[in-house]
């Protein structure tokens, strides 16, 4: 029997990454738990690296987090896929385009990135522990991003504004 290719190794390995953890990390990022909070809930073993780097992968595809503010009249389209029975039992799929008006949405601006370690102390000294393993967890780039508004990201954001 010939070696598998590359390829197909490659796509193995994806599929088994897919299966094992990727949706539960991205469930539980739609549901804003830190990352911290991902690694306790995960049964399979899996580096925290791995962990990071799908999250904020996630988090970009999804629009939770932007690179640039979205405009007020950008869409995102999401396509799923659903399976349908007709009357005499044959299968067939139907595509499903759902739109989401990322202009819609809040975003508030974060450099947490290129903040220095005094910068850090500060934010710490201002937010509590599972607000801070939420905002240490993100892999912030070097540059000021978009995060959406979410009922966390308003809460860090509103205790952030406090002390100003």
């Amino acid at each position: 029997m010939p070696e598998p290719s590359y390829e197909f190794k490659k796509a193995l390995g994806n599929m088994t990454r897919e299966v094992a953890y990727k949706a539960a990390v991205r469930h539980l990022t739609d549901n804003e738990y830190s990352l911290d909070q991902i690694m306790e809930h995960l049964s399979y073993p899996v580096s925290r690296d791995e962990v990071q780097r799908t999250m904020y992968e996630y988090m970009l595809e999804s629009g939770i987090i932007c690179e640039d503010l979205p405009d007020e009249d950008s869409v995102k389209e999401k396509v799923s896929y659903i399976m349908e029975e007709g009357t005499y039992g044959k299968r067939s799929y139907r595509r499903i385009i759902e739109t989401d008006a990322a202009g819609k949405s809040e975003y508030a601006p974060c450099d947490f990135g290129t903040l220095d370690r005094i910068g850090w102390e500060r934010i710490k000294k201002r937010l509590d522990k599972k607000d801070i393993e939420y905002i240490t967890g993100i892999p912030w780039p070097d540059k000021t991003v978009y995060h959406r508004m979410t009922e966390r990201f308003k809460g860090i954001c509103s205790r952030l504004a406090e002390d100003k």
